[in-house]
């Protein structure tokens, strides 16, 4: 500096300390301590949670209603909080916050709609990245060629190309899959999802060639039973199966792979209703 100064002058510094207690950390140990607390959570996360919480032992707690999340900046020195300060948004937004300050009351971790966006979203990433060659995408139908008013289009939730085959996978994420079944009978698969994938399928195979699958997907709930079966229905091949969220991260793959790797050799494990 004296060197390339003609006069003399000074060079005033600012800086940032470290500081723990900083608002991201707040929002990250937050988001941690109810999930932590939500009954919407199983036990095996919850141990891990609780590891992860010790990391923040000088952080302090804010209230969810305290959050501006519009005023959060992030630059090139904290932009690698982006993406899970992201993910805290997402969780404590699935939250019911009382007027009562430190009270909090849950609902669904997250809204019906959401969650459903998610889980098939995730579904169709995986693809993507692991199983390129499928060029996994969404897909509108044109099931109403002569453009009569007032008919819906149809949008695939995820669909799978490889050589001359298409699966299509209509990911369902809800609270309860089978419903009661007719006079009583034991519970059903929802024939409003059999009858919807069944229109994806018939639409680009009407002539009943049998290279193109359809595939509900639900994600598997708590009190349900797992499901993996093949129902032939009206020329055509629906796969039913559950994939458990819940479960670690190797068998999720471990599920997803398999239905992967069975598309591929087109050699499906049919266990017929």
């Amino acid at each position: 500096m004296k060197s390339r100064c003609i006069t003399s002058t000074k060079l005033f510094c600012e800086y940032d300390e470290y500081d723990e207690n900083c608002l991201l950390n707040k929002v990250i140990k937050t988001s941690i301590q109810y999930l932590i607390k939500s009954p919407r959570i199983g036990s095996t996360i919850k141990v891990e949670l609780k590891k992860l919480i010790l990391y923040f032992s000088k952080t302090d707690l804010i209230e969810i209603n305290e959050i501006r999340w519009d005023q959060l900046i992030f630059n090139r020195n904290n932009s690698s909080y982006k993406n899970i300060v992201d993910i805290c948004r997402l969780i404590l937004e699935g939250l019911i916050v009382s007027d009562e300050k430190g009270k909090n009351k849950y609902k669904e971790f997250l809204d019906a709609k959401k969650a459903s966006t998610i889980y098939e979203n995730f579904i169709k990433q995986y693809y993507r990245k692991h199983y390129p060659m499928f060029k996994a995408t969404a897909k509108t139908f044109n099931i109403n060629p002569n453009g009569i008013n007032y008919i819906p289009v149809k949008r695939t939730d995820i669909f799978l190309e490889y050589e001359d085959r298409m699966l299509i996978i209509d990911a369902k994420f809800y609270s309860q899959i089978l419903e009661e079944g007719y006079m009583g009978m034991s519970k059903v698969i929802s024939s409003d999802n059999l009858n919807q994938i069944y229109v994806y399928v018939d639409s680009q195979d009407p002539y009943k060639e049998k290279n193109i699958k359809g595939m509900l997907l639900y994600a598997q709930t708590i009190n349900e039973p797992a499901i993996d079966i093949c129902y032939p229905m009206i020329g055509h091949e629906i796969f039913i199966k559950t994939l458990d969220m819940n479960s670690e991260w190797n068998t999720i793959k471990s599920s997803l792979n398999n239905i992967a790797e069975c598309f591929i050799k087109d050699n499906w494990d049919k266990k017929r209703v």
